[in-house]
């Protein structure tokens, strides 16, 4: 069985708040106050915790973007960062593709096993 894709070790900040590179300070902190009020953990029910993971997610590329330095700092990094998200989304589609081939291929198992049953 293949193996699901590992996720790279550093965040696309970027792509988290939903902007380009070339966003300003004011579209950063734009966007991360537009972002953060809408998966505050506050205005969820607590089963939600996909929204506590993308809130944490979304203050982390704050703290980096929203600070000239740290921001100067990914960026010198980020061509990489950003190829390397790129080459994992890419694993993580060929492999939800297998997973789905996979289930069809033992439902047509299933179903072949269950009419020789039946015979």
């Amino acid at each position: 069985m293949r193996s699901e894709p590992v996720k790279p070790a550093r965040a696309d900040f970027y792509l988290d708040l939903g902007l380009s590179k070339d966003a300003t300070r004011t579209d950063i902190r734009k966007s991360f106050h537009a972002l953060a009020r809408l998966h505050h953990p506050d205005k969820k029910a607590p089963a939600q915790t996909v929204d506590a993971v993308e809130f944490r997610q979304v203050c982390a590329a704050f703290e980096v973007l929203g600070d000239e330095q740290e921001k100067a700092n990914y960026d010198e990094d980020y061509e990489k960062i950003k190829a390397e998200w790129q080459n994992y989304r890419r694993k993580m589609r060929r492999w939800e593709r297998w997973i789905e081939r996979e289930r069809r291929h033992k439902e047509a198992e299933d179903v072949a096993e269950k009419k020789d049953a039946e015979e």
